[in-house]
């Protein structure tokens, strides 16, 4: 039985009306008031201390457990873009643009996406001549490859007949 299910085992009927998550549950009263892991239990060490200065060899042993206590970071929103990475700025919270401005944006995007769109198309043709070019080369391999298998044999069966003779 893991460490995490004991306390369960110890108790019959588990009280729940106070339990807000079943983590509280499973790792009881140590858990209940901040967020933990699943490697926080799993990983606590355990440190022995003895006192230098004192001359008898009295040692104590002391567990410490690492718990996260809350964020590390807190983020603000700065820029919502159409798509991914390159679509037109919905909103910027430093860059306020005009009307106008907004106009010239919204047709240069336009334009650039119609290039994408015709260099996609090129570059589809492209694949699918190389492809073709590449399936040739290999049909071409494949016939060289049986007509010299086809003359090995050849020569194989002639210097068996003149063997034979």
């Amino acid at each position: 039985v893991s460490k995490k299910l004991k306390p369960l085992l110890k108790f019959k009927i588990p009280n729940l009306r106070k339990a807000t998550d079943i983590s509280e549950l499973v790792l009881g009263e140590i858990a209940s008031g901040y967020a933990t892991s699943d490697s926080e239990f799993e990983d606590d060490n355990v440190v022995t201390i003895q006192d230098p200065r004192s001359r008898n060899k009295n040692t104590s042993q002391n567990i410490i457990r690492l718990s996260e206590i809350g964020p590390r970071m807190s983020l603000q929103l700065l820029k919502v873009e159409e798509g991914i990475f390159g679509g037109e700025v919905q909103y910027h919270k430093f860059h306020k643009k005009s009307k106008e401005e907004i106009r010239e944006l919204r047709k240069k995007h336009e334009e650039t996406a119609i290039l994408k769109k015709q260099r996609r198309e090129i570059q589809e043709e492209n694949v699918k001549r190389k492809r073709e070019e590449a399936e040739k080369k290999k049909l071409a391999k494949d016939k060289k490859k049986q007509r010299l298998e086809r003359q090995h044999n050849e020569m194989i069966a002639t210097a068996e007949a003149k063997i034979d003779d």
